[in-house]
């Protein structure tokens, strides 16, 4: 069961539940908020997986469902999910593979899935991620080699991946990124 309501409407446009000590999953019909911008969930005691239904809510701007205790894959539905700004999903436990149809997030700008157990490479596809400034996936466990094609993250100021299995040799492409990472924001140690 859960102690959020499912019936709270599909008109409203934001909801902010962070940090009321809420137990419980997280409610699939959810997905039927059509009109919701922001999903301020944070730091609950909230269990179970991210629900795929949430692939409608196609005007959300920012979901924050940080600190709890999110299990589970990543959704690959919530790539119809352009209209995202921010995504934050860390200090969770959330596993399985970066998903590819992730690329569609043209609009996304933070990307926070730190301290999880998301495993696999980091898709070449993310290189479509042209708005991302600050994307963090340290401490999990991605393993493979730093895509050459994230070299077209023109707008990354922060790219944390440190704590991770990765292959860190830098690739020549991404001289690139010189000019939009702030110094000391490329974090690749523990790798």
């Amino acid at each position: 069961g859960s102690l959020i309501l499912p019936e709270i409407g599909v008109s409203l446009l934001s909801r902010f539940l962070h940090e009321n000590q809420l137990i419980g999953t997280i409610p699939s019909d959810w997905g039927a908020l059509s009109s919701v911008i922001e999903l301020l969930i944070q730091t609950n005691v909230l269990t179970g997986s991210l629900p795929p239904e949430w692939s409608t809510l196609t005007k959300a701007e920012r979901i924050s469902l940080q600190g709890n205790d999110l299990n589970g894959t990543l959704p690959g539905t919530w790539g119809a999910l352009d209209s995202l700004i921010e995504i934050e999903l860390h200090y969770n436990s959330l596993e399985g593979s970066l998903p590819v149809e992730w690329s569609a997030f043209t609009n996304l700008e933070k990307l926070y899935l730190q301290f999880n157990s998301v495993n696999g490479a980091l898709p070449p596809e993310w290189a479509a991620l042209t708005s991302v400034t600050d994307l963090r996936l340290q401490s999990n466990s991605l393993t493979g080699t730093l895509p050459a094609d994230w070299s077209e993250l023109g707008s990354i100021q922060r790219m944390w991946l440190q704590n991770n299995d990765l292959d860190t040799p830098l690739p020549a492409s991404w001289s690139a990124l010189g000019d939009t990472l702030a110094a000391g924001q490329l974090r690749l140690t523990g790798n």
